[in-house]
């Protein structure tokens, strides 16, 4: 896999196809929907104010029905990608809840694996806490990633919990995952650099980026964008499961 050409090729698949403009609309409007009840959540948390509950019950039911939709949406992702020569978006229809409907006993007891990581993690690493974070994450996504994408081939979760499974797909792949997570980590900062310098250059123009219409937009964009790095993330790793495995 050359990790250079591998993001503008992944983007390439992503924008192209039959039903694309519709589909990216559809996922523009999961994602904004997400951004921006995430958004007044935290607002209402920060000014402290108590809204009516039946507005705050609605308001986290749709947020988790939309984050188990978009959670599902890149395991089917996922699994149309497995063909070389998919391209575009997966529709976006009913597969995505059955999928993570499958998925929820392997997510259980990968997050328990992932929790029992993250206390030796902090333990360890007490005094510099930053580096056990920063091993946390990666560690963590990039064992997750393997995990998943390994299950969506078939959503099958079969031999999927030992713990130990992953660990021999990064010894066979080390080197690809290195080259491809540290080039999506610069790509990672550039473009959160180019959000901030974003909202800088609002504020040189006299516009407030912290009004609540333009932290809508900021959420939704910042949402989407996320999404679709996720995506990106999710196919970089199918490579990488598919060369280990010799696929």
């Amino acid at each position: 896999m050359n990790v250079l050409k591998f993001i503008p090729n992944s983007l390439k698949k992503i924008y192209t196809g039959k039903y694309t403009i519709l589909n990216h609309i559809t996922l523009f409007s999961i994602c904004g929907i997400y951004s921006v009840i995430t958004t007044m959540l935290d607002g209402m948390e920060k000014a402290k104010f108590m809204p009516d509950i039946s507005l705050l019950v609605i308001s986290i039911i749709i947020l988790i029905l939309t984050a188990i939709y978009l959670t599902g949406y890149t395991y089917t992702f996922i699994n149309k990608y497995y063909d070389e020569s998919a391209i575009g978006l997966p529709d976006t229809d009913q597969e995505p809840i059955i999928a993570f409907w499958k998925s929820i006993p392997l997510g259980l007891c990968w997050l328990m694996y992932c929790l029992i990581f993250s206390a030796l993690c902090i333990t360890i690493f007490f005094k510099i806490l930053i580096v056990g974070i920063i091993l946390i994450t990666l560690i963590s996504s990039i064992l997750m990633s393997l995990i998943f994408v390994a299950f969506c081939k078939n959503y099958e979760a079969k031999g999927l919990f030992n713990i130990l499974k992953p660990f021999k797909w990064v010894n066979k792949s080390f080197k690809e995952i290195f080259q491809f997570v540290a080039v999506f980590v610069i790509l990672l900062v550039i473009i959160i650099a180019i959000l901030i310098g974003s909202g800088l250059l609002l504020k040189m123009c006299n516009i407030n980026p912290d009004c609540a219409v333009c932290s809508y937009i900021y959420a939704i964009i910042c949402g989407y964008i996320g999404f679709i790095l996720q995506l990106i993330w999710d196919y970089g790793f199918i490579q990488i499961y598919k060369k280990s495995n010799n696929l």
